[in-house]
């Protein structure tokens, strides 16, 4: 019905306009107002400028982690969310997980409704245990470690937990115990013998 010569011709006529302009040169061509125009720059400089601060953001928070620190993701996903609500970008999520080096789905996933209810009962739960590590650490006066923690909690107040629980909860909540430095005199005497 369309002939084989015109099936060529669109052929080569549709590989020219990609060659010179992309993607762009395969959409379909009409004339569009300078204010469509505008509008589609305008977008296009404000999902530039929301990758940029993104990935600037990104930079800061690893700088202050240590040197090259992984960011954690779910700090990641908050950071993809304030430059979203910035720059009203709501269908700019995939561009922004892309340069922000996590995906889509997890994202979408962070911030579902029952991920967020999950780590709500998560942080309260956290929160009891702390208030029982904090109750061991100072027990008696004496700041003590993880390993101390758990023998004062299971002798004392008859809670049994695993060791790696008690340092998550030190950990999470700054919960250190000072390490006794080694008496510089005897050092110096040993070294002098």
């Amino acid at each position: 019905m369309i002939g084989m010569t015109r099936i060529e011709s669109s052929g080569k006529r549709w590989r020219a306009s990609y060659r010179e302009q992309g993607e762009l040169g395969l959409h379909e061509k009409r004339e569009s107002t300078s204010e469509e125009k505008n509008a589609r720059l305008e977008a296009q400089i404000h999902l530039l400028q929301a990758e940029n601060e993104l990935l600037k953001k990104i930079r800061m928070a690893e700088r202050e982690g240590g040197s090259r620190v992984n960011l954690a993701l779910g700090l990641r996903y908050k950071l993809i969310r304030t430059v979203i609500e910035k720059y009203h970008l709501r269908r700019m999520v995939s561009v922004l997980c892309e340069a922000a080096g996590v995906s889509k789905s997890g994202y979408y996933q962070y911030w579902s409704p029952s991920s967020i209810h999950r780590r709500y009962q998560n942080e309260q739960a956290d929160e009891e245990l702390r208030v029982h590590v904090n109750r061991a650490f100072h027990f008696k006066k004496r700041n003590k470690g993880a390993r101390s923690i758990k023998i004062t909690l299971e002798g004392q107040y008859r809670i049994f937990w695993n060791l790696k629980r008690i340092r998550r909860i030190m950990k999470k909540y700054d919960i250190v115990c000072p390490i006794r430095k080694a008496n510089p005199y005897k050092r110096m005497m040993k070294a002098t013998h």
